[in-house]
């Protein structure tokens, strides 16, 4: 028998290949990612050929999850988003932020095919390629207060130009995303997911970028039978994560990275700042990377936005613990398809069990105790009628 420091290690690196996997799902697949960078690459090229010299030193770029490569492909039909920025240097902030706004609009409608797909949102141009993905095409200028380089983005609603800094906040999540964990024990540090039918990661993003992806799809699935307006946004998810996540990599040690990614998940509240008006309680979580810009903006403007939050992050924390104590891949499977969607889950556990019947015909199929399905020399031969952990 394995020792059961190195069955644990192993038990773990299982299941944190089943998310792995399952991030994999999640990913946009190649022809969907293509697709949206043609596009992008197209709308950028459009717009910088204008007849205004304003639109013609734009500078475009994407941002958002596509540039820090958190999307997910989209859950029950809907659209995923793909981000584009357009920074009009040569406009200053004393210009009218829906007349900036209008020049982007106008010159995308002089285009034949975006004129039937456009949209005005109130901070950007959405572009909406039916049952593919939206780009959102968002005017931009300097912040000449921001000593950061920050930008603007005008606010349809208010009739006032909005403080962001979407590359920079890009650039400090790529930098957490990087931070390296320190591990306890090299028995858990080493364990490898030698579990059969897990595919290799051929992209893996590491704890936190899968961390959010999981997260984010774990908001889509539990909002889908609630009032989805309601649902946390992504950048309060991005942020949150990546902060608990960096205090973890700092100042703690794990046994793994399953019992990293479950503490990141369970900080995330602890980074919003709160203040006491009156009866009213006051959220902020802030861009860091500009002056006045607060994620939990519309926190403040309706409470229950704050509750939905709350909830969800319980809801989830719940999910990942219960699912390290699960045994049997029928358990497994279950668990994770109500959490991340039966979509994603279940072609991870068809590979699986595809595998198992290919290694169980070579007969060279084994077990090791609790820990699931495996190729160790040292376990137990798997009956020819079985499957471990089924129930």
């Amino acid at each position: 028998m394995l020792p059961t420091l190195e069955l644990e290690a192993k038990r773990k690196a299982y299941l944190i290949g089943l998310l792995e996997a399952i991030g994999q799902q999640l990913d946009p697949t190649d022809s969907q990612y293509d697709r949206a960078k043609t596009s992008y690459e197209a709308v950028g090229a459009w717009l910088t050929s204008a007849e205004s010299d304003f639109l013609k030193t734009g500078e475009v770029s994407p941002h958002g999850s596509i540039r820090i490569q958190t999307a997910n492909r989209p859950w029950i039909g809907a659209e995923f988003d793909v981000d584009l920025l357009v920074v009009l240097s040569d406009i200053g902030s004393t210009s009218n932020p829906g007349a900036v706004k209008k020049l982007v609009g106008d010159r995308l409608k002089e285009h034949e095919l975006y004129r039937d797909m456009l949209r005005e949102k109130n901070r950007c141009w959405q572009l909406r390629y039916e049952g593919e993905f939206h780009l959102d095409v968002t005017p931009a200028i300097l912040n000449s207060r921001c000593s950061n380089g920050g930008l603007l983005v005008p606010d349809k609603n208010h009739r006032v130009w909005k403080p962001t800094h979407p590359i920079a906040y890009a650039d400090k999540f790529e930098y957490r995303a990087r931070l390296q964990p320190r591990y306890r024990s090299v028995a858990f540090a080493e364990a490898k997911a030698d579990v059969e039918g897990l595919p290799e990661p051929q992209r893996h993003k590491g704890v936190l970028k899968r961390g959010v992806q999981l997260c984010k799809r774990h908001r889509d699935v539990r909002f889908a039978s609630q009032d989805s307006s309601l649902a946390p946004i992504s950048v309060v998810v991005t942020t949150l994560l990546a902060w608990s996540y960096e205090e973890c990599v700092r100042s703690g040690e794990y046994d793994h990275e399953l019992d990293l990614f479950i503490e990141a998940v369970r900080g995330m509240p602890k980074f919003i700042q709160t203040t006491r008006v009156g009866k009213d309680t006051i959220y902020m979580i802030p861009n860091e990377t500009t002056e006045g810009e607060n994620f939990a903006e519309k926190w403040n403007e309706d409470s229950r936005r704050a509750d939905a939050f709350f909830n969800w992050h319980r809801d989830a924390v719940t999910t990942l613990e219960e699912f390290v104590s699960i045994q049997g891949e029928d358990a497994l499977s279950g668990h994770l398809s109500k959490a991340f969607g039966k979509s994603v889950v279940q072609p991870v556990f068809n590979k699986i069990d595809q595998a198992i019947n290919a290694a169980r015909s070579a007969r060279r199929l084994s077990i090791a105790g609790a820990l699931g399905v495996t190729t160790a020399s040292n376990s137990a031969p798997l009956r020819p009628n079985s499957f471990y952990g089924r129930r």
